[in-house]
């Protein structure tokens, strides 16, 4: 899929939902419509006089739809520069004619939006990135870019195709438009309505029939989709349209068929949108517990909000606010490291500092007194104790060195649902402002914790997150995430610099090979007389003094200048090539010899093989080469043929997105032959004992395989007696499990097979006779050698090859033999079964309708 086709794909879906990705944009119109009826629901059934409205209309749910939908008739059409915020929906409320119940409740539809709104964007997408390892996300340019990401972006949109049932928008559709000339009349009085109230409210002049004109049009293109159905039958075709896995959805709205009803313009693609795209799909985002979070502490909180601002008609809170969506990226991303503390639903979203009583955005010499605040709010019901603790941002890089000046706690308890008619938290921190005693200080940070957990769930120490092993991703080190992630001259939540900044500054180096965009680990980094490297998760943090400075990275000279109490970036690539080869001998396991010029070993997390033709042309799919070097060729229904010639297409791996280039190993012949068994007889003593019921042979034959491939052992086998059901494939290179023989003569019909790590079977069947068992004659009875049966014996002998691998005269099968083990079964020897390359779910995809219902 090309970059600018799943741009497309996205970008449909994401219309789909609603409306398309802008500053100020919720809950598409389905989850819309599902929280308005919510909370007409909760008023019916506690306040009589919305009772006598709806009882007064009996179309007056379809007038609450449309309301619930109108703050968002903005994004449709630029004549209408007013939609949203809650002294417009009181407006309504108020100016809606006592003897028209259907307005009113248009007007109670427009209140339940912003507070739809609010439990989108500030509550339910903060706290649910916020709880799960997602981090920042840019998969479109032009859409948020800054702090904010796509949490909004991406939560709102899929959460309307996942949380809410579409039926009531095809309603909506058709009494206002699709119901012939009555419908489209109703809904341009409505419009009509809806923008004379407004240009009352706002003041400003609108022509509000070009507003009405210009909805109903949009809403018009309905008939792209629906013209020409039945209500039921268009409902059927939005069902099958949406009721499928959540990840398919993508495809079935590449054509965006709802995008031309309620659609809008999208940013173009980032440069990572194929790296972030795969991730989000791979991600929690697409898993039951994702969703899970709305239905259980959301799904009614908008109606209660309802309900409590009828009766106090709060103008703020809660409502859209920026910094919860900047704080979701922030928690989200220190969740993969455990150094800080899971998330609780707590949400910052104010730092602000006072020094000397006044407002600061740095810190002077000579202070006098010195603060700091953090407003915070309560995602879902919170009780407990929030602490604050204020610490001196020095020059070493970690901040468990960074020593406390002051700390202060706030003991609380929240309930997200008496917003709007009760305060937020806040917790001030006053500190000391002198900081003479650290000369390398470069400012003061802030951390939050959960009661006495020394780990921080929340910290305006961006230099630490970039710590975050997650930070090594590609999307983490794009200009625009090094603009979000910084401790200093950021809105939210910067920490508070210095005024004189010392005389150094840190240096993030950043190492990546020619071709690879993954920053690599463990590269060498040296200036003047120091010697580092990147850490484990691909980047360098120095430390150097202010000014013009070398660095040696991978042994190539870099120029910076480093900036006094901030953060130079230095990116550096270096050219390297993958190298590998095949031994003389190369059977469908292959030994190679593989390497990448300049580089540490570990910087490499994984080796494939790619089977290709002369050509280049890839012949089946990338095989993972296992720790040991090498790369195993067949498979059950597709083994390989003797004498086959193959070529490998080797590549490196840094992450899931990166690769150098692949060189070709080959041709090389394949040996196709199967492994071959030899016996090894022990006889051992068999005390004697009341008669058994069942009697066992005498015998234990050890088979001890002889590999053609390169010494490469056999490591499966399984057997039956009898034509009963096979054992279960047994990871171990001999058979040695006692086969019972029942009591008196008779010999048993035994099957076995074997298989090598090319998964190529070697199979054996034939009777065996038991050994008879000796009369008793006291502790020193004889035991009788049962012998070996002639069906066990191997045809042929095998031969060594002269380069060193075993091979069978003319490469054919050979009939291996099967052990007999009489007494006792011990001593067995298991093979541990390889690891696998294969990657497993990464979680069970939703279906609209689903649990999550």
């Amino acid at each position: 899929m090309t970059c600018v086709r799943s741009a497309v794909i996205l970008a449909a879906v994401l219309c789909t939902a609603g409306l398309c990705p802008r500053p100020a944009q919720a809950w598409g119109p389905a989850v819309h419509i599902r929280e308005a009826d919510a909370a007409l629901d909760r008023l019916l059934a506690s306040q009589p006089e919305w009772a006598a409205l709806v009882a007064a209309h009996p179309n007056g749910r379809a007038w609450l739809r449309l309301g619930a939908l109108s703050p968002d008739f903005q994004w449709l059409t630029e004549a209408l520069p007013f939609g949203h915020g809650k002294p417009l929906s009181y407006h309504l409320l108020d100016a809606a004619p006592a003897d028209r119940p259907d307005l009113r409740l248009f007007a109670l539809g427009h209140l339940a939006h912003n507070t739809s709104d609010a439990v989108s964007e500030t509550f339910f997408g903060p706290h649910a990135w916020a709880s799960h390892p997602i981090g920042y996300l840019d998969l479109l340019t032009g859409v948020h870019d800054d702090g904010q990401g796509e949490v909004e972006f991406v939560c709102e949109a899929l959460g309307d195709l996942t949380l809410a049932d579409w039926a009531p928008v095809v309603d909506l559709l058709f009494d206002f438009y699709l119901d012939g000339d009555a419908a489209r009349a109703q809904g341009e009085a409505a419009l009509q309505w809806y923008c004379a109230t407004g240009v009352e409210f706002t003041g400003q002049p609108l022509d509000c029939d070009a507003v009405t004109d210009a909805v109903m049009a949009r809403l018009g293109q309905a008939d792209d989709l629906l013209g020409g159905l039945s209500r039921p039958a268009a409902k059927r075709v939005i069902s099958a349209l949406l009721d499928q896995p959540l990840d398919r959805l993508v495809t079935v709205a590449l054509d965006g068929p709802l995008a031309s009803v309620f659609g809008g313009q999208t940013g173009s693609p980032s440069p990572t949108f194929e790296w972030e795209l795969a991730d989000l799909m791979a991600g929690p985002v697409l898993t039951d517990g994702f969703w899970a979070l709305y239905e259980a502490d959301f799904a009614t909180l908008s109606a209660q909000w309802v309900e409590a601002h009828l009766a106090h008609r709060a103008p703020g809170f809660p409502a859209w606010d920026p910094n919860a969506l900047v704080a979701a990226n922030w928690l989200s991303t220190l969740r993969f490291d455990e150094r800080f503390a899971p998330h609780l639903g707590i949400i910052p979203d104010a730092v602000s500092w006072t020094v000397d009583g006044a407002p600061a955005g740095a810190l002077p010499s000579g202070a006098e007194s010195a603060e700091v605040t953090v407003q915070f709010f309560a995602a879902v019901p919170y009780a407990g104790t929030v602490r604050a603790v204020v610490r001196v941002d020095r020059a070493p890089l970690s901040a468990t060195a960074d020593p406390p000046l002051a700390d202060a706690r706030v003991d609380v308890a929240i309930d997200p649902t008496t917003y709007g008619a009760t305060e937020r938290s806040r917790i001030t921190v006053p500190f000391p402002p002198d900081l003479g005693r650290w000369p390398d200080a470069q400012g003061v940070t802030v951390t939050l914790h959960h009661g006495d957990d020394p780990r921080p769930f929340f910290t305006t120490d961006a230099d630490d997150i970039w710590a975050v092993p997650a930070m090594a991703r590609v999307p983490r080190h794009r200009d625009v995430t090094r603009a979000v992630f910084r401790t200093y001259g950021v809105p939210f939540p910067g920490s508070l610099p210095v005024a004189d900044a010392p005389p150094w500054g840190r240096v993030h180096v950043v190492s990546r090979l020619e071709g690879v965009d993954v920053p690599l680990p463990h590269v060498g980094v040296r200036w003047e007389n120091t010697r580092a490297s990147t850490g484990p998760n691909g980047l360098g943090r120095f430390v150097l003094p202010a000014g013009p400075a070398t660095l040696e990275v991978g042994g190539v000279p870099h120029a910076v200048e480093v900036r006094a109490g901030g953060v130079t970036w230095l990116d550096t690539r270096w050219p390297a090539e993958t190298r590998a080869s095949a031994p003389a001998c190369s059977p469908p396991c292959i030994p190679l010899t593989l390497a990448v010029d300049r580089l540490r070993p570990d910087a490499v997390i994984g080796w494939w093989a790619t089977p290709v033709d002369a050509a280049g042309d890839a012949q089946g799919d990338a095989l993972p080469i296992g720790d040991d070097g090498v790369v195993c060729l067949g498979s059950p229904e597709a083994p390989v043929a003797d004498g086959q010639a193959v070529h490998l297409a080797i590549e490196a791996r840094f992450g899931r997105h990166g690769a150098l280039a692949p060189v070709t190993v080959g041709p090389v012949t394949v040996d196709g032959s199967p492994p071959t068994w030899a016996p090894e007889r022990v006889v051992e003593p068999v005390p004697c004992g009341p008669a058994p019921a069942v009697l066992r042979a005498a015998s234990t034959w050890t088979l001890s395989p002889v590999d053609p491939h390169c010494q490469l052992r056999a490591v499966r086998t399984r057997w039956r007696i009898d034509g009963a059901p096979w054992t279960a494939w047994q990871w171990r290179d001999r058979i040695d499990e006692p086969l019972a023989f029942p009591s008196g003569p008779g010999d048993l019909w035994i099957e076995a097979e074997a298989t090598n790590r090319a998964v190529l079977v070697s199979a054996w069947q034939g009777t065996l006779a038991p050994a008879p068992v000796p009369a008793c004659g006291g502790a020193d009875a004889a035991v009788v050698d049962a012998g070996v049966p002639d069906a066990m014996i191997p045809s042929e002998a095998t031969t060594q090859r002269s380069d060193g691998c075993r091979a069978t005269p003319g490469g054919a099968p050979t009939p291996w033999v099967l052990l007999l083990l009489a007494a006792g079964g011990a001593g067995r020897r298991r093979r541990r079964p390889r690891a696998q390359g294969a990657g497993a779910s990464r979680g069970a995809r939703l279906r609209r309708g689903g649990p999550t219902r």
